[in-house]
């Protein structure tokens, strides 16, 4: 019988930050160690953010907390933009670049997400 267990994720916001929580037996850190820190959910900061300017930057950062709220994952997300004509982000970075007026989500994947993301909002409203 495997260790690894394929859990549901949700989200919800939690005043600045998106939280992650696995459900079910909490993710496995590493593919072949359950013995290992588990990890229990990923915080995205910020969670909603508005650039008014084109070309404004915004910096966003993700870290894997275990069930006692310890930093666990601190690197090693790849970022992605859902709209990348609204605005840009660095793949490894996180680093969030305004384009063009609306909206777009801001998502952190790991392996040890087993192919979920965590998602934040940007919005540009420039004048």
């Amino acid at each position: 019988m495997s260790d690894h267990v394929t859990p549901r994720l949700t989200s919800a916001l939690e005043g600045r930050r998106v939280l992650l929580l696995a459900s079910a037996l909490l993710l496995p850190l590493g593919c072949g160690d359950s013995t290992g820190p588990k990890l229990a959910s990923v915080v995205v900061s910020p969670a909603t953010v508005t650039l008014t300017a084109i070309g404004g930057t915004v910096q966003f950062t993700a870290v894997g907390r275990d069930l006692n709220g310890n930093a666990i994952v601190s690197g090693g997300f790849v970022w992605s933009s859902s709209d990348p004509q609204v605005a840009t982000v660095g793949e490894s970075s996180g680093l969030a670049t305004a384009v063009a007026n609306g909206s777009t989500m801001i998502s952190a994947g790991s392996p040890s997400l087993l192919g979920q993301s965590v998602s934040a909002t940007l919005t540009v409203a420039a004048p």
